[in-house]
């Protein structure tokens, strides 16, 4: 059973480690957001709040899922860290558009 603060690592649906989640502090202050199993409707709506930005979607099935860590300060390594994952491409148009179009 499970306890608060637990991990498990599960590779080839094996359970293979369980260990405490030891960070003491959020990602965020740490200059990252981690996304667990969401949406990439979510995964935008997301930096679109953080970097103050809209972002067009236009071919990435938004309901598909997305996990990872991406840094909160670096628009552009963020989005290519997100669409490399979804075999995406992103055009930044100005500073306050960004275009995720498929590959």
């Amino acid at each position: 059973i499970l306890k608060e603060n637990d991990l498990i690592k599960i590779i080839n649906n094996r359970l293979t480690a369980i260990q405490k989640h030891t960070d003491a502090s959020p990602l965020w202050l740490s200059g990252k957001i981690k996304f667990e199993s969401q949406s990439l409707s979510e995964v935008f709506a997301e930096l679109e709040r953080k970097y103050t930005i809209e972002i067009i979607d236009q071919g990435s099935a938004a309901d598909r899922q997305y996990s990872g860590t991406v840094p909160a300060t670096d628009l552009d390594h963020a989005l290519k860290l997100i669409c490399e994952a979804m075999n995406l491409r992103y055009i930044i148009v100005d500073d306050q558009r960004v275009e995720i179009l498929s590959k």
